[in-house]
């Protein structure tokens, strides 16, 4: 009998790549930041586009009609273009100049992960004297001036963080650091590669894995289970004829269950992933701690994310991958 599940992750890719088509087409005059060439992904995974819109209280200004996201909308836009970011950290290189550096990776169509780093510097006392100089009237003494300092130091730490998240997405994304007045007043279209949830679950091999892990975590926590004897032969549609109860034998009934619902694209996630954490080794230790534990935490999480979930998917991919190439490409 013929496969009918073999080309269902290409049918899959071919539907999510012509919505993003017409979602692109649909809202006129928004600015788009879409490589099309990232539509063209591999069968296992498809673009998704996110239309984000903002408003100036969205944006700093950072002066010459230029505007920075502030931290949150910087949050939504990396998560618009699928960049993971994994580490930013902030040092102070001079009494009022900050540092920042972010690290992360984003998912490219062929499924690889680009990594890349962000950095970032705000110096508050040039970002005033910028100032002093458009608008000298507006700072006419020198308390005034140092007053507009301190402004801008109040806030040097979390300009130095979004700065270099921003460069990060820049680097990985090709999206701008700085956004001018227009720009924010229109629709922003971004593309981000997810993974093709539907199409693994089609793929015969990964189903299987992702089933086996399954049943095999549900006789692990609740034993074997017992088998409901079949009352009606399937092709004939027969009653089959129960063997009668022994004595002081009370006959089983089974209540009529309710279909089950289907899993969400986070729960199939996270099934992907306990196949994965099972292969990871139980010592193995990160920047950020134990990743049994790490990865243990976000499957735990109810509130996880599919964002979160796959950042996890890819990093043990990487791994593996390293591991082999480690051990000169043996499987």
């Amino acid at each position: 009998m013929e496969n009918t599940t073999q080309n269902v992750p290409e049918t899959i890719r071919q539907e999510a790549k012509a919505r993003a088509l017409a979602i692109l087409s649909s809202v006129p005059g928004a600015i788009s930041f879409v490589n099309l060439q990232e539509l063209e992904t591999q069968s296992l995974f498809i673009p998704v586009i996110t239309i984000l819109k903002a408003t100036p209280e969205d944006f700093h200004s950072l002066g010459g009609g230029v505007k920075m996201p502030k931290s949150y909308y910087t949050n939504q836009i990396a998560e618009a273009t699928g960049v993971n970011i994994t580490d930013v950290r902030v040092r102070k290189a001079g009494e009022y100049i900050w540092q920042g550096h972010a690290e992360g990776n984003r998912r490219m169509p062929d499924g690889s992960e680009r990594p890349g780093v962000g950095e970032y510097e705000f110096d508050a006392e040039k970002r005033a004297e910028e100032d002093w100089l458009k608008h000298p009237d507006d700072y006419k003494t020198d308390i005034a001036k140092r007053r507009h300092v301190l402004e801008y130091a109040k806030f040097g730490m979390q300009r130095a963080s979004t700065g270099a998240r921003l460069a990060l997405i820049r680097y990985l994304a090709g999206i701008p650091t700085g956004f001018t007045q227009e720009t924010i007043q229109k629709a922003m279209m971004f593309n981000r590669i997810d993974r093709n949830v539907d199409g693994i679950m089609a793929d015969p091999s990964m189903r299987d894995a992702v089933i086996q892990h399954a049943l095999g975590a549900t006789v692990e926590v609740f034993g074997p289970q017992k088998q409901i004897p079949r009352t009606v032969d399937v092709e004939s549609g027969e009653v089959i004829e129960q063997p009668k109860a022994e004595e002081g034998q009370v006959p089983m009934f089974p209540e009529e269950e309710s279909p089950k619902p289907e899993p969400s694209p986070v729960d199939k996630l996270k099934a992907i992933l306990r196949t994965h954490l099972e292969k990871i080794p139980v010592d193995l230790i990160i920047k950020q701690g134990n990743v049994h534990e790490l990865i243990q935490k976000s499957l735990d999480k109810k509130d996880a994310t599919e964002i979160e979930i796959n950042a996890w998917i890819d990093r043990c991919a990487q791994y593996f991958q390293n591991v082999q190439a480690r051990n000169g490409g043996a499987s």
